[in-house]
């Protein structure tokens, strides 16, 4: 810190302009607007990122201009340096690639057009005029052109002196050489005239190899001019490229940090507007949820009056069936028998359908068998806030059961009427069988009639489809149900009252029937709005959630900030996927952490290390131990082996002998003839090393005379040097005093002589050399013939080691 800020004073303070000044630290980025900032900050940095390295890019561009140019001046002067040598050799062109030249993709030329404009008569004439009169410009300007003539007198044509080219040069030899006879036919002048024209020809071959030698130097040397100004160019266009890549990865750095600031701003942007979406959702919800716990409130105060009113409908049907004894027992003056009671219970109880084979005459009745409509329409009226649907059901209800007392009461008035009327055959229960049995046979009409429900319809608009259906009961008859015991017993005003009591109950019955039906789709609807209740919460529940996790993640967002990381080859250890690898998962962990862990690990293997060599150690002891009892073992096993053996020894006169030790006298004589022996390779070993040292002493006697023979041949050598250098500093002057021509013919005759006589003197003394070989063989031979000769022993045993003679 106090480095940089002397640093800073030295400098005159931070560069304001600089954009490295105004870019925010990584970890001071925590509002939208600084981040959106930071970004155009990064793209300005980017920009002149580019813009920086694209001068140093022209830079180049400029440079290889130059360099070109350079290259073409050499290739000039390599052209006619070839031109002189007349060579064929290729060499280095520079060229310009197309997308080196942009400017020049508009640029159309010759070898593009593949064909010619059109021209007209005017045109080709307008063109032949032109031509005509610039010829005449320049043939006036030639007529009276005073310094083009002085040049072209004075000096051919060119400023500078033209250097003569020797290569381009040719001597033709005297006119009267292709004419002339033999050289000893020559006179003076003529061979003095050849001689000169020899003498010129060679001095210009010289020249012109010189020339070569030169040509060939200079072309050399431009080759490797041009191929170093390639290979420095190379090297900076090298340098370039690695520019560039760290260019590219700066600039693709910078880009992903701007990209990822732009992907966080829109992430929170984005929770921000799902956040409002979910508060009005929510308030949507909240509402709806508020008037369907009103409707389930106002629909369960429903409920629990249709549940009074079934209980008390219930308990009347219970009353009307406790008082059934009591009521019949005061409809006959005279006591009923309790088995005819129960017999009449089981007709008061007795639900028998009508037959459709059943004749009419006699009187049914139908109650309402209490169903409506199905499930979905009361939900559906309930969803509805109690619609006319549901009033309607209650309504019909109510009007049903009120049709039902007064008919009730119409079937009490006509049984009054009868008992004080005209004393007909049928009473107020008859006829009210009658009338039920008309109301059955235009039900089944209607059943069968398809026009019936729209007729219906049409008279009766107000009746829905909800109308409950009846069921046909059929009557009691005295002759059908009653035996004939009881039927005796059992007076009229006694069968009356069962009647009256037996449609009271079936009455009552249908109105407990009727009522359940319409307390169970109640109940069903309360529970269908309870349903939907617990599901508008459980959905407010999850939207809740998802509520409070996006304002977990906004305010995660501004604490979790966006940095990027250098990490070094394998210090990434998360697993790479093939296309985008997920970083959420990864950890950054300091560097000084992992190496802790690493000397924690070492330790703790370099404790691991030592159990196991103590565990090496203790294994080996093991193993000696069982290596020792195996080894005592096998001992036991070979003494006791050899016991066996000794047992079944056979004895011998020589195991005799032994045994009573008669072997010391014969180990004392073999004793003395081993001394006795080994004196005699002593005295033989003597004399093998006194002749041996003989033969030394004789080699180095030749060495010595072999030495002192090579320095006397050293003595003869420089002397021999010195004549040879004698010899040759006469030969020197005598080529000298000749005028210093020198006869290579005669030089390669002489060479030749020599070389001859050497091979027949060589020739002669290897023929020598082999006949004095045969006469020496031969001699060998004659004297063989005559005495013994022991030469080829004598040189056959020197040849052998001094140990192998014997």
């Amino acid at each position: 810190g106090e480095e940089e800020g002397e640093g800073e004073a030295a400098g005159g303070g931070l560069d304001e302009k600089s954009l490295m000044t105004l870019l925010y630290p990584p970890t001071a980025l925590k509002t939208p607007n600084q981040k959106r900032l930071q970004m155009v900050l990064l793209a300005e940095l980017t920009r002149e990122i580019r813009k920086n390295f694209n001068g140093h890019f022209d830079k180049i561009m400029s440079l290889k201009e130059e360099e070109v140019d350079k290259i073409e001046e050499r290739n000039i002067r390599i052209q006619e340096i070839l031109t002189e040598l007349v060579s064929k050799e290729d060499f280095f062109k520079p060229s310009w690639d197309s997308k080196e030249r942009p400017h020049e993709v508009l640029t159309v030329t010759d070898a593009e057009m593949t064909c010619k404009p059109y021209e007209t008569e005017e045109m080709r004439e307008v063109k032949r005029r032109a031509e005509e009169e610039r010829k005449r410009r320049e043939e006036e300007s030639k007529k009276d052109n005073i310094g083009e003539r002085a040049l072209n007198d004075m000096m051919f044509g060119q400023l500078e002196i033209k250097k003569e080219n020797v290569m381009d040069q040719e001597l033709e030899p005297p006119a009267w050489a292709a004419e002339a006879g033999p050289e000893e036919e020559w006179t003076v002048e003529m061979v003095k005239e050849m001689e000169e024209f020899r003498a010129a020809k060679k001095a210009l071959e010289d020249e012109r190899e010189k020339q070569r030698k030169a040509l060939e130097l200079e072309l050399k040397k431009l080759r490797t001019e041009v191929s170093d100004i390639c290979k420095g160019f190379d090297e900076k266009v090298k340098d370039l490229a690695d520019i560039r890549v760290q260019v590219q990865v700066v600039v693709t750095t910078q880009e992903l940090y701007s990209l990822r600031l732009a992907m966080g701003i829109m992430e929170t942007e984005d929770d921000l507007v799902s956040t409002a979406r979910l508060d009005k959702d929510l308030d949507a919800l909240r509402k709806a949820k508020n008037e369907l716990s009103e409707q389930t409130s106002n629909w369960a105060e429903q409920v629990d009056a249709a549940k009074e009113r079934l209980l008390e409908l219930q308990e009347e049907d219970r009353a009307m069936e406790r008082n059934f004894r009591k009521d019949i027992s005061t409809a006959s003056a005279e006591a009923i028998r309790q088995e005819d009671i129960k017999n009449l219970l089981v007709l008061y109880k007795q639900r028998r359908p009508l037959a459709a084979d059943e004749p009419n005459g006699t009187g049914t009745g139908r109650v309402s068998a209490g169903r409506s409509s199905g499930r979905n329409s009361f939900r559906r009226s309930s969803v509805d806030g109690g619609g006319p649907r549901s009033s309607n059901l209650r309504n019909t209800a109510t009007s049903l059961m009120q049709a039902r007392r007064s008919s009730s009461r119409g079937v009490s008035e006509r049984r009054s009427s009868k008992a004080t009327g005209d004393g007909g055959a049928m009473g107020p229960l008859q006829l009210a069988m009658e009338e039920a049995i008309r109301m059955a046979n235009k039900q089944r009409a209607a059943e069968n009639d398809p026009f019936a429900e729209v007729e219906d319809k049409a008279k009766n608009p107000e009746a829905g489809s909800d109308a409950a259906p009846t069921i046909a009961i059929a009557p009691l008859s005295m002759e059908r149900d009653l035996m004939d015991p009881l039927r005796s017993s059992i007076d009229e005003m006694v069968w009356d009252k069962l009647q009256e009591l037996r449609k009271a109950k079936i009455v009552k019955e249908a109105e407990v029937k009727t009522q359940t039906a319409l307390f169970n789709e109640m109940k069903k609807q309360v529970d269908a709005l309870l349903e939907q209740e617990a599901g508008l919460a459980s959905e407010m529940a999850s939207l809740e959630a998802e509520k409070d996790a996006l304002a977990s993640k906004v305010k995660l967002a501004d604490r979790n900030l966006e940095m990027l990381v250098w990490l070094k080859q394998g210090q990434n250890e998360l697993q790479q996927e093939a296309m985008v690898t997920d970083w959420s998962e990864g950890l950054l962990i300091p560097t000084t952490r992992v190496s802790k862990c690493n000397d924690t690990i070492k330790a703790l293997g370099a404790d691991k290390v030592q159990i196991l060599h103590r565990i090496k150690k203790f294994r080996k002891s093991i193993n000696y131990m069982e290596w020792e009892h195996s080894y005592m073992e096998t001992q036991i096993k070979n003494l006791n082996e050899y016991f066996i053996d000794l047992q079944l020894l056979k004895v011998t006169k020589s195991i005799q002998a032994i045994m009573k030790g008669d072997t010391q006298n014969k180990a004392r004589e073999k004793m003395e003839k081993a001394e006795a022996r080994i004196e005699i390779l002593k005295r033989v070993h003597g004399d093998k090393a006194d002749k041996i040292k003989g033969l030394i002493a004789k080699l180095s006697q030749s060495v010595r005379e072999r030495r002192s023979e090579n320095e006397r041949l050293v003595v003869q050598l420089k002397d021999l040097d010195g004549s040879v250098q004698v010899r040759e500093a006469i030969y020197r002057s005598r080529v000298d005093s000749s005028g210093g021509e020198v006869n290579p013919m005669q030089q390669a005759a002489t060479r030749m002589k020599r070389i001859t006589m050497r091979r027949r003197l060589i020739d002669l003394a290897r023929v020598q050399t082999e006949e004095i070989d045969f006469l020496r063989s031969e001699l060998d031979r004659l004297r063989q013939r005559t005495f013994p000769s022991f030469a080829h022993a004598a040189r056959n045993r020197l040849l052998l080691p001094p140990d192998e003679v014997v």
